[in-house]
This record gives C-alpha cells, sequence and structure tokens, in this order.
C-alpha cells in the first residue's frame, strides 16, 4: 500500500481550485472539544461517487496521507472523543528499581512498592499531560537519586502479591533524577508543557481526483521494509517505540522529509503512521497519521526540535478503542489521542513498515545539498493476545525491503528480538 503526501506546491493549485469546485456534503469530525486546551482536527468522508470530493482542513505542514487504493464511499466515521484512561503516578528511590527477570537486554525494569503508595489519576485524552505537580509536592521526603513513573496503566505490567506490588515497564519512559529536589524542581518547571502544533487549513474545497492526480510527481522517493504477522495470527494488539529524529541541514533545496513506522491493521483500509517530519527550516516534528475506512487525518502533531528522541504508543482496545500516544523522554508530558470505530473495526496489527520517503523534491538533480535522518526508529515491544508487551520477533517474520532508489536510505535489523530502522534523505544518499 503506498501511501502519497500533500506538496507545497500544490498549494497553488488548491487556491485556484476555490474558485471553480462548489463545496459538497461531506461529514465534519472534530477531535475532543473546541476548546483552546484541546487538539482539534477535521476529517472528511470520501465518495467515489460523488465528482466533487473534496479535502477539509489538512495541515498546511502536509502530514495528512493518501493511500494508494480504490476511492470508494465508506460507512459511518471514526468517533474522536475524549477519554478518560487511568495514569499511574509513583515517585521512589532508584534503588528499588531493577532490571527484569527475564533478560538483561531486555530494557524492561521492575519497580516494586507497598501497594497503598500507588497513586492512580484520570487524564483525558486529546491533552498535553504533564507530571502532576500536586502529586509530587504530596510525596514522602526521598533521599538519594528519585524516579518518577508517570504513564498510562494500558502500557504497564501491574502484578500484585499481598500488600507489594510490582510494576514491569520499558526503562526509557522513566525519569531519574540525582535527588527529590531537582525532581521536583522539574516537575513544577514542566507543568504547562505543551508541545501540540495547531494546524492550519488548506482551502476549504478541493477535489479529490485532483489532489491525487498532482500528488505523484517526478521528484518523490521512497524505500520501505517491512514486517508480516500472517492473518493476524498472533493478535497483536499495541506495539511502542522510539523516534529519534537525529539530524538535517538544508542549503536551499525545497522537499518533504519523512521518516515513518507504519502500522497497518487487520482490514486494508486501516493504518496509522508515527512520522518524523524534517522540515526544510530545520524544525522537526513528530506527528500521528491516520487512515480508516477513507478518513485522513493527523491527530497529534507535536515539535520534536529540542527532543533527544520521542516514544510511541499504539494500542487496540475491545470495544472499538485505538489510543496513539507520544512522550517527551525529558519531561515525561504525554500527548494522546483516543477514537472509536464501532462500524469496521480493525482487531489486530498485520504488518509493520518502516518507510524513507522523499516527495515533492524540487530539483531533480538537486540545486543546493540537504540531509535528513532519523536514526532508528524502533518496534521495542507488541502487545500479544495475553495483553503482555513482548518483542517484536515473537510474532512477526522479516519480509524484505524494496525499492532501491536515488536520494534515499533506510536500513533494517533485529536487535534483541527489536526492530530497528534507519532512515536518510539528502542530495548525497543513494
Amino acid at each position: 500500500m503506498k501511501t502519497m503526501k500533500f506538496h507545497a506546491v500544490l498549494l497553488a493549485l488548491l487556491l485556484a481550485a476555490m474558485a471553480m469546485v462548489p463545496i459538497v456534503s461531506a461529514e465534519n469530525v472534530y477531535l475532543c472539544q473546541e476548546t483552546d486546551n484541546c487538539m482539534t482536527s477535521r476529517t472528511m468522508a470520501v465518495n467515489s461517487t460523488n465528482l466533487n470530493e473534496r479535502i477539509e482542513n489538512g495541515p498546511t505542514h502536509a502530514p495528512v496521507i493518501f493511500d494508494d487504493l480504490l476511492v470508494k464511499g465508506v460507512e459511518g466515521v471514526p468517533n474522536n472523543v475524549q477519554r478518560k484512561e487511568e495514569f499511574l503516578f509513583l515517585e521512589v528511590s532508584a534503588s528499588v528499581v531493577s532490571k527484569s527477570g527475564n533478560s538483561q537486554d531486555d530494557g524492561l525494569v521492575t519497580i516494586t512498592v507497598p501497594t497503598s503508595s500507588l497513586i492512580f489519576r484520570e487524564e483525558l485524552t486529546g491533552m498535553a499531560v504533564p507530571v502532576p505537580d500536586d502529586l509530587t509536592s504530596a510525596e514522602k521526603p526521598i533521599d538519594g537519586p528519585v524516579v518518577i513513573l508517570w504513564a498510562p496503566k494500558e502500557i504497564l505490567s501491574i502484578g500484585a502479591s499481598g500488600d507489594k506490588t510490582t510494576i514491569t515497564v520499558p526503562e526509557r519512559i522513566l525519569m531519574r533524577y540525582t535527588s527529590q529536589e531537582e525532581s521536583r524542581a522539574s516537575v513544577k518547571k514542566y507543568a504547562n508543557e505543551n508541545l501540540l502544533i495547531s494546524h492550519d487549513t488548506y482551502p476549504a474545497a478541493v477535489p479529490m481526483k485532483q489532489v491525487q492526480n498532482a500528488a505523484t510527481t517526478s521528484g518523490d522517493f521512497a524505500e520501505r521494509s517491512w514486517y508480516y504477522d500472517a492473518n493476524c495470527a498472533h493478535q497483536i494488539t499495541g506495539i511502542q517505540g522510539v523516534i529519534d529524529p537525529s539530524t538535517s541541514y538544508n542549503n536551499g533545496e525545497s522537499y518533504f522529509s519523512y521518516h515513518e513506522m507504519e502500522v497497518y491493521l487487520e482490514r486494508d483500509t486501516d493504518c496509522i503512521e508515527f512520522v518524523s517530519y524534517h522540515r526544510t527550516d530545520g524544525q522537526i516534528r513528530v506527528f500521528v497519521s491516520i487512515h480508516d475506512d477513507y478518513y485522513l487525518y493527523t491527530p497529534i502533531d507535536i515539535d520534536a526540535t529540542n527532543l533527544p528522541y520521542v516514544n510511541y504508543y499504539l494500542s487496540i482496545d475491545a470495544p472499538y478503542w485505538y489510543t496513539t500516544r507520544l512522550q517527551n523522554p525529558l519531561t515525561g508530558t504525554w500527548y494522546s489521542n483516543s477514537w472509536t470505530d464501532s462500524d469496521n473495526f480493525s482487531r489486530y496489527i498485520k504488518s509493520l513498515r518502516g518507510s524513507t520517503e522523499l516527495l515533492s523534491l524540487q530539483h531533480v538533480p538537486p540545486l543546493y545539498s540537504f540531509h535528513t535522518e532519523t536514526n532508528p526508529i524502533t518496534g521495542d515491544y507488541i502487545r500479544n493476545s495475553a495483553g503482555s508487551w513482548v518483542r517484536p520477533n515473537q510474532a512477526f517474520t522479516d519480509m524484505g525491503a524494496i525499492p532501491n532508489e536515488q536520494y534515499v536510505h533506510g536500513t533494517k535489523s533485529w536487535s534483541s528480538g527489536t526492530i530497528v530502522t534507519t532512515h536518510e534523505c539528502g542530495s548525497g544518499v543513494s
């Protein structure tokens, strides 16, 4: 399934189209609520029986993605709403954190604490969720190095025995401090963090076919690798990993550079993409792109320019819930989105694809030097049918990579059962 992005060069074309294309009926879906503190995005339904198919309110930075599929009518529309979910907060001495008993290289740690010390708190999806300052200020004094865990309960493994509870968690989502004084100062400093980017809009009425016909040009290049769980045999309902946008420079060229972990679901019309986007002006964004029965939208988009990497998560939960999350590892702040799909729900993940895409390259060959790199994007854990987070090699098979194109380069490998992909675009890349 080939994906295509909007191109900056389309803007003039789209503006011109406004004068000649009548607005036709299409449903608008609003993410969360129309408030200042909530991410908002519109999406549209595509109906091939109508000559005036249109898109509405796509972000100007071009993350709205079109699949290379037959455009057809669909039933229903994804229901994007704010959902309450439980977060677990712990502030503990670093001495109670230990490697998990499974393997020294599985990246997991365990924290065993009195059950009475667990603090669960409901938060709404669709909003920035920083570590709560009021909880840290209420904790008892701790001597020495301190660790804070602040994470959705859904991504944790929690087991109780008597009056003790053990939490198993990827070590990378913990926040470590030399002292409790340092931890509380950090939490207070970032209590109002919000890296969400407000989406501007394209013209309100544009024919879908016009966009599709103009979307693929001689300046588009892509390489992909993929991993497959045949017939969804392992019933995988989640994935988590890391996106490290690394470095970039640009001496005057125009292009769109996308480095992605594409998650294809049980139904061929459902796909979720976690994307590292290097802008030509040096800004780096990480966003989530959703394809749901030809509804196309971008529910989460954050400024990752100053982040060392971003943690990403997807979970699929019956009945009909999908949740995507991005986390700032420096501050512990979470950015999440939930939506329902009660008519054509994909229950499982079918395949994973590492994709390196350079689109709308203005000059072929390039007149100006440029380079973008994301190294790596990983698939660290998948959630199996038992609800346990395990390594991807327990379910997915490496199916190779295609094609080999100029100006883009991607690699793939296994590392202790983890999927590791690297991505490069550039004037000197082949």
